[in-house]
């Protein structure tokens, strides 16, 4: 099991595995894994996260549980489970790439994303479009953050 402090606190105690898919706070999410964990500020509609215009699927229990919350909501998935696309599929949106780094077995990939920068890790095997993609967010992947904390 890994200790994980933030500020004195502890903020999660788990296996790697539990730290990575299921970070208890925000920094944990960003600290375990490269890069860390992306993160965007949202509102809720219905069983949507909210993110400027976009208004991207989540779980009906996560769109639940995050309604009765209070406090600052942030949407989080990791770089390796965002999905990128070289044209429009079901539920995606428009980004703009701004860099790709060549990290041997895979490639990271940084794009602007309603106003936000955003990472995602391609396998290298897959293809890497130029200047503009579509994103895609997999329900399983998307973790609620609420102040900080895991929304569960």
């Amino acid at each position: 099991k890994i200790i994980v402090m933030y500020d004195g606190w502890i903020v999660q105690t788990g296996t790697p595995q539990q730290l990575f898919e299921f970070p208890n706070h925000k920094f944990v999410g960003y600290f375990i894994g490269s890069p860390g964990m992306n993160f965007f500020s949202c509102s809720l509609e219905g069983n949507n996260a909210v993110v400027g215009d976009a208004k991207i699927p989540i779980k009906p229990e996560t769109a639940e549980q995050g309604k009765k919350v209070k406090g600052h909501l942030e949407l989080g998935i990791r770089p390796l489970y965002l999905k990128v696309h070289e044209k429009e599929v079901k539920d995606s949106f428009k980004v703009q790439i701004k860099s790709v780094e060549d990290q041997g077995s895979y490639h990271i990939m940084t794009m602007e994303f309603q106003g936000h920068t955003l990472k995602a890790r391609i396998s290298e095997n897959d293809a890497i479009p130029e200047s503009e993609a579509w994103i895609s967010f997999p329900l399983e992947w998307i973790r609620l953050f609420a102040n900080e904390h895991l929304v569960k």
